[in-house]
């Protein structure tokens, strides 16, 4: 297959690594350990290039740096098609929903991550909202192949467009960081919180700050289990604010326990095992998710996990999390005070998270990945 040349469009991934730009950083890390007898292009921002080596058979090429992902898409709808072209790649792996409305001559291979733009409109801004779904759109109709997070995802793809063949849609899970792992510097860990304002025993959420992540529900819910149930924890919220997260401010407000609720701001990736590490709980209610990476991180360090029972997440995390119904407040929490007023009950779902995190691996993700791409270069109809 050493004729073949194939590109991978990483230009969305930057330092603040989170969500998607997570996944192909991690993606990436583990493609370069598996042997490959075709050569791979990958397309990154220039400040990324100190993260990556090239290897024989993959090349990172650096594009500069993009100050808004506004100007970033233009530059992919706009630069990137003649650089597809002129390079001659046979297929380009696009790691989200966008790809050039321009004709590009090779294949395209798509990770849809979710269809939450379609499920739930009201939890974006309208241009966001009509971007995204007007590529995802104008992509399923091209694609030679799509890669989804989660058997839910594929069922909602496949639901909304009966007209892809099932057989070119492929179910790829996400994996756990196994260089993360459970720090014995306990001084270092309280110096890090410290920096943050925590002190003491805590709650932990990490995610956006955002509607679909149904923070402000945390919050009520929050208020529910110091109110009724007499926990101690503080809340801790540990991401940046996206839009829409006035409302979750305002929760905080009128919960009269701003004292007891912490805002981090985003956090670095050196930064989040230690939060991990003390956190009593993890919670993650969130509506709706193409996979929820965060409760499989959290369940892998042993923290007792609770998280919605839609979506993709009760397939994710199995027997290993508590799971509840996100709309309802006092049923998480319930679910909150039962576990942190139970130690056995937190030390058994504990166990059983580790277990259930120990069968993802970015490993795992990479090799099929690998595998699906010689699939469609071998194949002989190039669109």
């Amino acid at each position: 297959m050493e004729k073949y040349k194939m590109a991978i469009n990483a230009l969305i991934m930057d330092e603040k690594k989170a969500g998607i730009g997570s996944y192909v950083f991690e993606l990436l890390n583990e493609i370069k350990n598996i042997p490959i007898d075709f050569s791979i292009d990958v397309h990154i921002q220039q400040h990324m290039k100190q993260y990556f080596d090239d290897t024989p058979n993959i090349t990172f090429v650096s594009h500069g740096d993009f100050s808004s992902s506004k100007r970033r898409i233009l530059y992919e709808q706009l630069r990137m098609p003649h650089v597809y072209n002129n390079e001659g790649y046979a297929l380009v792996h696009f790691v989200d929903y966008l790809s050039p409305a321009l004709p590009i001559r090779a294949k395209r291979l798509f990770t849809l991550h979710d269809l939450s733009f379609f499920k739930l409109p009201e939890c974006f801004t309208a241009g966001s909202r009509h971007i995204k779904q007007f590529f995802t759109d104008w992509g399923v109709k091209r694609a030679s192949g799509i890669i989804c997070v989660s058997q839910n995802t594929k069922d909602d793809l496949l639901d909304r467009y009966p007209f892809i063949k099932e057989k070119d849609v492929y179910v790829i899970n996400l994996g756990v960081n196994r260089n993360i792992k459970f720090t014995k510097d306990d001084k270092k860990k309280k110096n890090i919180l410290h920096k943050f304002g925590i002190d003491d025993r805590f709650i932990l959420y990490v995610g956006t700050l955002e509607p679909r992540k149904n923070v402000e529900r945390i919050v009520k819910a929050y208020g529910i289990a110091v109110r009724q149930g007499g926990i101690p924890q503080k809340l801790v919220l540990c991401g940046k604010e996206g839009w829409k997260a006035e409302g979750i401010f305002k929760a905080i407000e009128d919960s009269g326990l701003e004292d007891r609720i912490i805002i981090t701001g985003y956090v670095s990736d050196d930064e989040l095992p230690y939060f991990y590490n003390a956190a009593d709980m993890f919670v993650y209610p969130s509506i709706y998710e193409g996979f929820g990476l965060p409760p499989l991180e959290a369940m892998s360090f042993g923290v007792p996990t609770i998280t919605s029972n839609t979506s993709s997440l009760p397939e994710v995390v199995g027997d290993g999390a508590i799971t509840v119904n996100p709309y309802d407040e006092g049923e998480i929490a319930l679910a909150i005070t039962d576990v942190l007023k139970d130690p056995h009950k937190a030390s058994m779902l504990a166990e059983k998270g580790k277990s259930r995190a120990a069968g993802f691996s970015w490993y795992t993700t990479a090799n099929e990945t690998v595998e699906i791409y010689k699939k469609i270069l071998m194949e002989d109809n190039y669109s």
